[in-house]
């Protein structure tokens, strides 16, 4: 499979990508320390830059699959949530001309799922229909997951809610992701739903948690009881404790809200900026890499980090497709799904 991503961020779908030993044809990002990490860990890459200056027909029929994770001030409760209005967040609409001009056979597009409610729901419909090549009106609550049969010619899409921490992350981190692809619906469902899913655990993965361990007692030194995770916190470092962290927020530790900490015997501490990658399923200092000549701050790492894809679902999605890709007569029941 040929990829390429817009708002590509530090390159969460190229990790994936490369991990099935995929080709990345082209990224676009323009913020200039997400482009540093780019260029730093995709030497050679191909950076278009601002998607709003990009000819997609230059491109045509040069991917196979476009990913997008377009921003999310618009849709975000911590926003003003204009919704398409909103400059940044109106960012989606590009997309879409995007994948008219290019036509890849799949696209992926992730955002935060509040971008179901802004404008009562009509901008999700919206975007959805134009995706589609249908009008949709919107439901009175938009679900969970649901299926768009798209016009001759158009993409059939599946959407749905995932969330990382059943993926082998101990990260609460909920996302909208619709799967397009133009040979119809069927093949998106089939790439996004499991016939046979179960309702998974919060429990955090027994690997995530010893990585977490080492990754602390480096910088503390081995042995040391500091280093030992018990418990994520959140809330102002309080004592709300869980198993599982709350979500990486792209604003890091900065400002009033949830500042995620992790709880051990004798005290409470800020995650390392490697548990946070480890968190979102990085490699470890993936995003310590210089800038300007001199190595990036932890605080402009953290937001970096917490804006990014979460690897092991949009590899777990990238799976999906090479399984359908296989096999294009492959069944499965799908009917338990609805809007």
């Amino acid at each position: 499979m040929k990829i390429a991503s817009f708002c590509s961020g530090v390159g969460s779908p190229e990790v994936a990508a490369n991990d099935l030993g995929w080709e990345s044809v082209f990224m676009s990002e323009i913020a200039p320390r997400a482009s540093a990490v780019l260029a730093h860990q995709f030497p050679g890459a191909t950076n278009l830059g601002d998607m709003k200056e990009i000819n997609g027909y230059e491109w045509r029929g040069a991917v196979d699959l476009i990913v997008a994770g377009t921003p999310c001030q618009g849709f975000s409760a911590a926003g003003k949530r204009r919704g398409l209005r909103d400059d940044r967040s109106s960012l989606a609409l590009k997309f879409i001309e995007h994948l008219a001009a290019i036509r890849p056979r799949w696209f992926v597009w992730e955002n935060v799922p509040n971008c179901r409610s802004t404008n009562n729901g009509r901008d999700f419909a919206a975007f959805l229909g134009c995706l589609g090549g249908r009008r949709i009106s919107p439901p009175e609550k938009w679900g969970n997951a649901g299926i768009v049969d798209g016009y001759p010619g158009a993409y059939g899409l599946a959407w749905r809610v995932l969330d990382a921490q059943f993926f082998g992350v101990s990260q609460r981190r909920r996302r909208v992701f619709i799967v397009g692809h133009l040979g119809g619906w069927s093949s998106a469902a089939q790439a996004l739903f499991e016939p046979h899913c179960g309702s998974g655990t919060a429990e955090p993965s027994a690997q995530i948690q010893s990585q977490l361990e080492a990754a602390f007692a480096e910088k503390v030194g081995a042995g040391d009881p500091r280093g030992e995770i018990l418990s994520f916190s959140a809330n102002d470092f309080g004592n709300d404790c869980h198993p599982v962290a709350p979500t990486l927020r792209c604003g890091g530790l900065r400002g009033s809200g949830v500042k995620p900490a992790v709880v051990t015997n004798d005290w409470i501490r800020t995650m390392t900026v490697r548990e946070c990658e480890r968190l979102q399923g990085l490699p470890d200092d993936w995003t310590l890499v210089p800038f300007r000549g001199k190595p990036m701050s932890d605080s402009r790492r953290r937001i970096l980090v917490g804006n990014a894809i979460a690897v092991p679902v949009i590899k777990w999605i990238f799976e999906r497709i090479e399984l359908v890709e296989g096999d294009a007569t492959a069944a499965t029941n799908i009917s338990a799904y609805g809007a």
